[in-house]
């Protein structure tokens, strides 16, 4: 069994700690239940999902014992990646029959001969708890909305117990008190990086959930009420681990705490939704670090052509984008720049600021991290990677299917865990119908899934919530400031920044961890704009750096919605766009319906200030704040309902988001930094779905769901920038160059894919993958690196890289410089290109050496791999699609490599670019009845 444990590989001083935990599982309780419903009651039906690797459970230490034996994870671990993968194989003929071998039914409730009698639960009076014998979703019914909200607390505790504590430690920046301080202090590290973004007290999140009650009136109250039952029902699983050794998680005592977790608050479940609404909810944040481009490239090129490079890479409102919807947006526009409201810190001078006080190694980040909007946590959280912006969602109404329903796949990309970080609920009770996945801790209501007669789904929105604000430092008396000054002016006082000692009393970490606990002194420093990141020098003054976030104290705003949608208090489109205006944190939310589907973008979008620059870091004397600014209450004036981009049943027939652009003069956020260019990997659906509906053709939702997965595998680079570059190369270079080039178009020709649809664990066009990976980094060196010289490339990068082969965490061909290569070769063949470049790069404008400097890297990258892959010839060169890893080598396949989340690891599997959590629906009871039964090839033909 492959798959590392963060909490240490040396499992057999975790068995011997979890062996008190061997004894006989508990009889479950019998106390009366309320009357289960029937399954499928309020079900129209037309629903599917599936969630790898499986709903997973709590293991304890008998369960423990067993996997280390046989070598084998818990059946709930891994029992969904058959549909999961398989689906990849598939693809090429998928046939609408086909579609329950890839996706479980999403139905309400579970019928009485699948439902598994060992798992039926009755935790308390009034709620029963069913689980399905193939796949142990918890169905949950209450006899009160109390019971329900009980029940959802406490199957979320079977299923997550211990990943609920890692997150509720981690959201407090505390996670190095539950699992260790790490190596090197890793774990503290995350725990200072994470307070510079939530640094709240108890009482401030305490706050957050007594504001939001006021603020919602009478839902406000029924919501708080829900919390609490909900915190009752995972307090009352916690308290059974006390007694009842068999439902304790096998983390704790291998972490030296045989005790089990503490007590369950509502505070922690804010805890958890600042965490993950701080990684998947936001936008911006990078000002500071975007100020080192321009700053570099002014110094390079001079100040007007400097400002015309830099916006070369910005790319803040590129025409070209592909867009989510056809209609205008206008993004809110502060108007002509005033030099007054901006603050561009020195070239290098900005130093990342290091919580750490006392008590650790733990060291700050370079600059280049200092202002990147969350620094290491929004790559790891506690050794959990979690992507930032890798969802996606196809939705078509029903004037473009078959069977005149709409259509949609859709869902979030979350990573790849062991247990999976969602968990699936199916919750019923008066007032509540719905299904589908949460993140555990904020899994009273369902984030994404379906009510009675309707689907919901999101993606990361990346639109501009956050700002960083430059406070200019002072002393009370007087003195000259310096870095270390702990006072700023604002509106002309010098005031104190707010702050306090974050103490952490570190746990013992893995079971093969010997350190002893430590006391880490972390201290919180913020000004009335929020947490300060860094400090840097504008003017040869010294400055702090404050990172201010819309939602900043505003942690819970958003139940509203998802008490709405797990309520089915949501009826049609419209509604449901009201509804989603509920949410604070910046996202992209899908529906359909059996008669619609529709698209709205979620978010508080702050007024900036008149003559501010939105791609740089604002002045924080006071005078540029976001207009109406409250330091009190961190409100402001913000977008309306109307001017934030949403579209139903789009004429142009069909909606497709992949986090890219949401509408014309939406502008993209300032760490979207040249992401929104001509080129983006929502063309590797768009393209195909818009084909699939050409010239009054109609698509069914097999024909959806195999245009998804096709593009799953689609390295980005093949379909949309290689046409360009072949077009540059030409035909010349002699019969060694050309070998080359007709390696790659072969691979092109058949789809640019990175897949192996034989399974004898090698890439089916190796050549061409391999090739690939080796020359797109030598050829964006060979194209710009001439002009824009060695600083100023790696300022760029530092915002937006070059783009890299798929990693292990499966989404893949977001950042990168693909748009940036597309518009200039295309420039320099004579196409039109709207909003070009503001000068040619490649070959310094001239055709015939940029054609050689391609020519040249291609040679190198060929000779690359015949060394990396140890052959004479690329056509030889064989690419593994799963391999086993050496953390020490680079990686030499490509696949998903679950990260272990506890005890228990998950084997890699095929790579795949499609989301976690997926729905596949097409709701009955549409125009035309629903989902066809005709079992028809799909008649969409895309080659490859």
């Amino acid at each position: 069994m492959r798959g590392g444990s963060w909490l240490g590989r040396r499992t057999a001083t975790i068995v011997a700690l979890a062996s008190f935990a061997l004894a006989p599982a508990a009889m479950a309780q019998v106390s009366p239940g309320p009357e289960v419903e029937p399954a499928g009651k309020n079900d129209p039906g037309g629903f599917r999902n599936v969630l790898p690797g499986g709903q997973g459970e709590t293991v304890n230490g008998a369960e423990f014992a067993r996997s280390q034996a046989t070598g084998d994870p818990p059946d709930s671990f891994r029992d969904q990646l058959p549909l999961y993968n398989n689906l990849l194989y598939a693809a090429p003929s998928l046939r609408s029959r086909d579609l329950d071998r890839f996706f479980k039914s999403e139905g309400f409730g579970v019928p009485q001969e699948e439902i598994d009698p060992r798992r039926t639960e009755r935790p308390r009076p009034g709620v029963t708890i069913l689980r399905d014998k193939a796949y142990q979703v918890p169905h949950v019914y209450g006899a009160t909305r109390a019971d329900t909200l009980f029940g959802a607390g406490y199957a979320s505790a079977t299923d997550r117990l211990f990943l609920m504590d890692v997150l509720r430690h981690a959201g407090r920046a505390r996670l190095s008190e539950l699992i260790g301080p790490g190596e090197d202090d890793a774990t503290v590290k995350m725990d200072a990086e994470q307070l510079k973004i939530a640094d709240y007290s108890e009482k401030e999140l305490q706050a957050m959930i007594d504001d939001a009650a006021e603020a919602a009136g009478s839902e406000g109250q029924q919501i708080k009420r829900d919390l609490l039952d909900y915190v009752d029902g995972i307090n009352a699983y916690i308290d059974e681990t006390r007694t009842d050794p068999t439902k304790l998680p096998v983390e704790y005592p291998a972490l030296g705490r045989p005790q089990g977790p503490e007590r369950w608050k509502p505070t922690d479940t804010v805890a958890i939704a600042s965490l993950i609404g701080g990684i998947f909810g936001r936008g911006g944040g990078s000002e500071a670090l975007a100020s080192q481009a321009l700053e570099a490239a002014e110094e390079r090129f001079g100040n007007r052509d400097g400002r015309s490079v830099f916006e070369d890479f910005r790319r803040e409102d590129d025409p070209e984008a592909p867009i989510t919807t056809t209609k205008t947006f206008p993004f809110d526009d502060p108007g002509q720049v005033d030099p007054r409201a901006v603050a561009v810190p020195r070239l290098g001078s900005i130093e990342n600021r290091d919580p750490v006080q006392s008590g650790s190694s733990a060291s700050g980040a370079s600059d280049a991290r200092a202002s990147s909007g969350g620094g290491g946590l929004l790559e790891g959280l506690g050794g959990l990677p979690i992507p930032k912006q890798q969802s996606n969602a196809l939705l078509i109404p029903g004037s473009e299917s078959r069977s005149g329903t709409p259509l949609a796949v859709m869902g979030p990309q979350v990573g790849y865990f062991s247990p999976q970080i969602l968990l699936e609920l199916d919750l019923h009770g008066p007032g509540i119908d719905a299904r589908g996945a949460a993140f555990p801790g904020i899994s009273l209501y369902v984030l994404l899934g379906r009510g009675s007669e309707y689907a919901w789904s999101a993606t990361t929105s990346t639109a501009d919530n956050v700002d960083e604000f430059v406070e200019k430092l002072c002393e009370p008396d007087g003195s000259k400031p310096t870095r270390s000054s702990d006072h700023y002016l604002y509106k002309g006082r010098c005031r104190p920044f707010t702050m306090r000692d974050h103490v952490l009393q570190t746990g013992t970490g893995a079971a093969n961890d010997p350190s002893p606990p430590r006391r880490v002194v972390l201290q919180v420093k913020r000004s009335v704009h929020g947490p300060i990141q860094g400090t840097a020098k504008v003017d040869g003054d010294p400055v702090a750096i404050a990172e201010a976030r819309s939602t900043y104290m505003h942690e819970l705003e958003s139940a509203r919605a998802f008490k709405r949608l797990t309520g089915n208090e949501v009826d049609g489109p419209r509604d449901f766009q009201r509804t989603m205006n509920f949410v604070n944190f910046a996202f992209n939310w899908f529906y359909a319906d059996d008669r619609d589907v529709t698209f709205f973008q979620s978010g508080w979008f702050p007024r900036r200030a008149e003559g501010t620059d939105p791609s740089l870091p604002t002045s924080g004397t006071g005078r540029y704040d976001w207009q109406g600014f409250d330091p009190k209450t961190f409100l402001s004036e913000r977008m309306s309902f109307d001017e934030k981009p949403k579209d139903t049943n789009p004429a142009r027939g069909y909606l497709v988001n992949w986090n890219n652009k949401q509408a014309p003069e939406w502008r993209s956020a300032d760490d979207v930094f040249g992401q929104f260019s001509s080129v983006h990997r929502s063309e590797r659906l768009e393209d195909r779905v818009r084909a699939g509906i050409r010239g009054g053709r109609e698509l069914n939702l097999a024909e959806l769901t195999q245009i998804m997965e096709t593009a799953a595998t689609v390295d980005l680079r093949g379909q949309e920038v290689y046409p360009v570059l072949r077009r540059v190369i030409g035909d010349g270079g002699g019969p060694k160059l050309r070998r080359l080039v007709g390696t790659l178009d072969s691979w092109v020709e058949d789809g640019a894919h990175r897949r192996d649809l034989n399974k004898d664990n090698v890439l089916d066009d190796s050549p061409g993958v391999v090739l690939m990976d080796a020359w797109w980094p030598r050829l964006l060196t060979r194209m710009f690196k001439p002009r824009l010289g060695r600083e100023l490339t790696d300022r760029i990068r530092a915002v937006n890289d070059f783009g890299s082969p798929p990693q292990p965490g499966g989404s893949s061909f977001f950042e990168g410089w693909w748009g940036y290569a597309d518009k200039d070769l295309r420039a320099l063949l004579g196409d039109r290109v709207r909003q070009p470049l503001s000068r040619r790069y490649c070959g310094k404008g001239d055709l015939g050496r940029c054609r050689q400097g391609l020519k040249s890297t291609l040679r190198r990258a060929a000779r690359d791999v015949r060394r990396r892959y140890d052959v004479s010839n690329v056509k030889d060169a064989e690419r593994p699609a799963t391999c086993e890893r050496d953390p020490t080598q680079p990686r030499e396949c490509d696949q998903i490599e679950f990260t272990t989340a506890g005890a228990i690891g998950t084997d890699p599997i095929h790579w795949q670019d499609r989301p976690t959590f997926q729905q596949v629906v097409q709701v009955k009871g549409g125009p035309k009845g629903g989902e066809s039964e005709r079992d028809q090839r799909p008649r969409f033909r895309r080659r490859g």
